[in-house]
């Protein structure tokens, strides 16, 4: 059985190595899941140990590299971040749905039969 910890210790060696990749490709590096490789690699965007050194335009997907961003890429990140921003739409919904004409008539005709029947 693994221990805790076990892949990202194998994921970080290897980046302090030099090895940089998309999620996919570190995951198969440190022999871990894609989904808990992305929530790490966003944790430590966030904390700045690694940083995204390019973003490859089909997909956008992010290459990460171990280490502070350098000056002239400082705000790839915050960039990076930005381009996954989505806006909010409001929908407006009245309080009380409209009650489609056809299912009124069925409502009330089946109302009408039973209060004949009572």
């Amino acid at each position: 059985m693994r221990e805790k910890g076990e892949w990202e210790q194998r994921l970080i060696e290897a980046m302090q190595g030099g090895v940089s990749g998309t999620t996919s490709e570190l995951a198969v590096a440190a022999r871990a899941d894609v989904r808990n490789v992305r929530a790490l690699l966003r944790t430590w965007m966030d904390a700045g140990i690694v940083h995204v050194a390019e973003v490859v335009a089909p997909r956008r997907t992010l290459v990460y590299r171990y280490g502070k961003a350098p000056p002239e890429a400082a705000g790839g990140a915050a960039a990076v971040r930005q381009l996954r921003a989505r806006p909010v739409v409001e929908v407006q919904f009245d309080r009380w749905p409209q009650l489609d004409p056809d299912v009124a008539a069925a409502v009330d005709a089946m109302v009408r039969v039973n209060a004949r029947e009572a």
